[in-house]
Parts: C-alpha cells; structure tokens; sequence
C-alpha cells in the first residue's frame, strides 16, 4: 500500500455495493457488486438510464459517501467498507483526497453567484492553503485556457451558460488533481455549448495528467472516451463499441436543450431513481464557518430530500470570504 508499489491500473472496484432504506423502511440497492478497472490517464464515459447508480458511483469514488459493502482504490487512496474507513482512510487523508487528487464537474455549475470567475476558481486553492500571489496565478492560467481570460471578473449572472460551465471546469482544475468527475457536464447546455466543453476537455486532456469518468446521456459527449461503459441496475454490464455510440440518440426527455435555468431541487435522486425529491415546507437555510490561509470563509446551504429513499441533497446560496 505505499508508493512504491507498481499499480497495473488507476482506479480499482471490486463487488462494490450501496444500500439505502427508503422512507417506507424497505430496502434499495443502488451499486450491485459493481466492478471496474480504469487506468491511469483515460478517459471512460458511462451511460445508462435515470437511476442506474452513476451519480451514486461518482460520489463513492470522490470521498463524498462510502459503500456498504466492497473494494475501491483510487491510484495509492484506498476507500474501502466503512468498518474499515477510519483506519485505512483517516479524516486527514480523505481531506487531502478530497482537495488534491479529485476534481468535481457538475451539471449545474455550482458557483458561488456574489464572486467573480477569478475568486470561484481560487476558492479550491484557498481550502488547500495555497499563497495568495500563487492562487492567483494559477486561476488566471486557467481561465485563459478555457478561453476566458477577458472574464475573469464577471461574476457567473453576467456570464453565458456555457461560460459559466467552463469557469466550473477550471475550478476543479484548479489543484490539479489527478482524478477528474464529471456529472453530466452538459446536461444544461445546448448542442453548440456541449460541443465546446467536449473539446475542451480534448484540449486540457493534452496538456495536463488526469482520468476522467463522465457521465452522460449524450452520445456525442460520450464519444469523447477513450472506452464508453454501459451500466443498468447498479452494475458495469460491458463496453459499448464506440461505432454503435455514434449511432445512437439521446433521449428526448434526458438530453433537453438547456434552459438557461438551475432548478433545484434536482429532478430525480441518482441514488435510488426516484423523481420525488423535496424542499422543506417551510424552507430553511444553514450554514457554517471554514478558516483557511488565515481567511474565514462562510457557506451557505439550502437542502432537500428524496421522499424514496432519504438521500439529502444541497446547494449553496452564498459564498462568503471575510478579508
């Protein structure tokens, strides 16, 4: 387990399982002995219907939730069954995962509305206490790579919808992390917009190390992969042929054209499928207090429920960093 030892793949699953209970107490199994091998620097688009366990997946491989049941290594991180998890991945290590090794890409952009393109691609590089001149360096890199370097200081309203995406895609950029997620990047974006995020991810995939999973219901954004995965019930069931890709057709229920609106709650509940997802009645907000790099950074959450099976979902409202 330590670094010297020579991996023969990045990512390893092995019968990997995630069980909710639903509201009624019954039992839902979103990940069923799941199994998958990615190696280092490629990219793997996954497909399958609302409710298949891809947004589930995606969020054992972050560090956001652990599974019930199986094996997950990512590069030298072991995330493994929570018996094990405070051993083998400790509260310090899985911080450091979470901050250096993974970068997350959202359908909704998810950026803070009162700070500028600049300040929301700083903001992962202030939780990792990098200097204030370094941050700063770094952020501007990246928004000229994503071919914004004349709107750094737009805050996201001013800014178009594939704009905004784009400045989400430099933010989990920013640590320059090895494993890159992506939760339908262009679910919210017309075809022209989806189109420049594919190609801009060709185009970052040459100049930095990363492996990227992608989710989608789009073929053509899943064409980008390297290998295009199908998954149904919880499971991998087998490689699609990336010429039966081409050919297929996002569903028209699945793949709209964007809206320019970022509802929430979401739609449906990637965990157990369920499109009966809650605001509370009375709708209430809460938020905390971080300090990092000697700044107090304040976050505001609103949060709602799957009725189904629990899940608790979140967006923040307000991003606020004291001098």
């Amino acid at each position: 387990m330590n670094g010297r030892i020579k991996l023969s793949s990045f990512i390893e699953i092995k019968d990997l399982n995630k069980q909710y209970m639903s509201a009624a107490e019954v039992p839902i199994l979103a990940l069923r002995n799941l199994n998958l091998e990615v190696a280092e620097n490629e990219i793997v688009t996954i497909m399958g219907p609302s409710g298949c366990g891809k947004t589930t997946l995606l969020t054992m491989l972050g560090g956001i939730a652990s599974p019930t049941s199986g094996f997950i290594r990512v590069g030298n991180y072991y995330l493994t069954s929570p018996e094990m998890m405070s051993r083998i991945f400790s509260s310090a290590t899985h911080t450091e995962y979470r901050q250096k090794s993974v970068g997350f890409i959202f359908q909704l952009h998810n950026l803070s509305p009162i700070h500028t393109a600049l300040e929301n691609v700083e903001l992962p590089l202030i939780f990792a206490s990098v200097p204030r001149e370094v941050r700063k360096k770094r952020a501007k890199e990246l928004l000229e790579q994503v071919g914004l370097a004349n709107r750094i200081t737009h805050r996201p309203d001013a800014l178009s919808g594939g704009e905004r995406q784009r400045v989400a895609v430099a933010t989990a950029f920013a640590n320059n992390p090895s494993l890159i997620l992506a939760d339908e990047p262009t679910g919210e974006l017309d075809s022209e917009n989806s189109r420049m995020i594919c190609e801009l991810f060709l185009e970052l995939k040459k100049r930095n190390n990363f492996t990227m999973i992608l989710v989608t219901h789009d073929p053509k954004v899943a064409a980008i992969g390297d290998r295009v995965l199908e998954m149904r019930d919880g499971a991998i069931r087998g490689e699609i042929p990336k010429e039966t890709v081409r050919t297929l057709t996002p569903s028209s229920q699945e793949s709209k054209e964007s809206s320019r609106q970022f509802p929430f709650p979401p739609k449906f509940c990637g965990a157990c499928g369920s499109n009966s997802i809650i605001l509370p009645k009375t709708e209430t907000r809460s938020g905390f207090w971080t300090e990092a790099s000697g700044k107090r950074i304040y976050y505001e959450l609103r949060f709602a429920q799957c009725v189904q099976c629990g899940q608790v979902f979140w967006q923040p409202t307000n991003i606020d960093i004291e001098s």
